[in-house]
């Protein structure tokens, strides 16, 4: 093989091999749009997921002021119970555990 044909066959394989590397490129910015379209899709779906978990931030809120009215109203009634029970009590001693014990018997059906 003379000089010139070594030449040849040197400019044919850097042809080659600039055709692969041609196509590499290709492929990677395929491979890149493809990319930047999930990461769009991402950044939407993170946006999303923002959104709900601000929601959720409020409602949980919302809950928890509704279960502090609930324990406020529980301690409300707890002393009201308590006040009656006591009145209740004195009504007893006043009028006599027996005559209310008959009276409610009274009332209940046989």
């Amino acid at each position: 093989m003379d000089d010139f044909q070594k030449m040849v066959k040197l400019l044919d394989d850097m042809n080659q091999r600039q055709k692969e590397m041609q196509s590499d490129i290709t492929d990677m910015k395929s491979d890149m749009s493809r990319m930047n379209g999930d990461i769009t899709n991402m950044k939407s779906d993170i946006s999303e997921m923002k959104e709900e978990l601000a929601t959720a931030k409020q409602e949980r809120e919302v809950i928890r002021k509704t279960v502090v009215q609930n324990v406020e109203n529980i301690e409300e009634l707890k002393t009201t119970v308590n006040e009656i029970k006591d009145d209740q009590k004195s009504f007893f001693e006043i009028v006599g555990e027996h005559e209310v014990a008959i009276r409610t018997l009274r009332r209940k059906p046989v």
